[in-house]
């Protein structure tokens, strides 16, 4: 039987399934977006069926149709055999985050290849990477990957996120963790603070391996390399935490 797309603007047609995911607007917004600019494209319909009620119960697509209906555009439906919104949706693979940078690159944006370019060479996560590139620290993952995904991730400085995959590329030979979440986000604030010697925490580390240990937050990490970077100095010790945090504030 051939599927039929049809167009409506009698939104009140539809039932939402129970077993759906929650409607979460807030991770949708750039589907939000795409209808506000572009409307809707009639060769992704919603997929429903008729329950017993004969009403179109919503099998994929209820973010969708929840947006048209607050924009006041007509949906575009087809009517399927599949009634449960988990197994019709299990076999879908949503996009990765380099699938995002991978799209935007093609399209011509140089700040995404020049991403690309730069996780590959240093071997580093992509959110990572684009928190080096713009200059935040690891804490503001979460606004990076909007920015990653939404086409307005800028590379801030590009000199300033190659000290920083410097730095934490060589600490990586003498501390298994030095790539991880935290501990880059902590490095990233080090860096800023002009009285900071990377050499100076690499004699140490190389010195006094298992100096550094894992630790679960950033301002952790900040504490050790703050003991490892002063230890043994009986001279010149720094407040290495507290003016990495101040410069973390500029």
């Amino acid at each position: 039987m051939k599927a039929t797309i049809t167009a409506t603007k009698n939104y009140k047609l539809f039932d939402f399934s129970v077993s759906n995911r929650t409607f979460n607007p807030g991770k949708h917004r750039l589907l939000l977006k795409s209808l506000k600019e572009h409307g809707y494209d009639p060769a992704r319909p919603i997929v429903c069926f008729r329950n017993e009620r004969n009403r179109l119960e919503v099998v994929d697509g209820q973010h969708r149709l929840n947006f048209c209906r607050e924009l006041g555009i007509p949906v575009y439906y087809t009517i399927s055999q599949h009634t449960d919104p988990i197994e019709y949706n299990a076999p879908s693979v949503g996009w990765s985050i380099h699938d995002y940078l991978k799209a935007w690159a093609c399209k011509g944006i140089d700040d995404y290849a020049t991403l690309i370019q730069f996780a590959h060479d240093n071997k580093l996560p992509a959110t990572t990477a684009a928190n080096m590139l713009s200059g935040l620290d690891n804490t503001n993952g979460g606004v990076t990957v909007n920015k990653m995904k939404d086409g307005t991730f800028k590379v801030v400085d590009l000199p300033f996120a190659t000290r920083c995959a410097s730095a934490v590329n060589a600490i990586s030979e003498h501390f298994k963790e030095a790539r991880s979440f935290y501990f880059v986000g902590a490095m990233i604030r080090c860096l800023k603070v002009p009285e900071f010697d990377i050499n100076q925490l690499i004699s140490k580390m190389r010195k006094h391996p298992g100096i550094l240990k894992p630790c679960a937050r950033v301002d952790q990490y900040l504490q050790d390399i703050e003991t490892a970077y002063n230890f043994a100095n009986k001279k010149g010790l720094i407040p290495l935490r507290f003016m990495a945090n101040q410069a973390a504030k500029k």
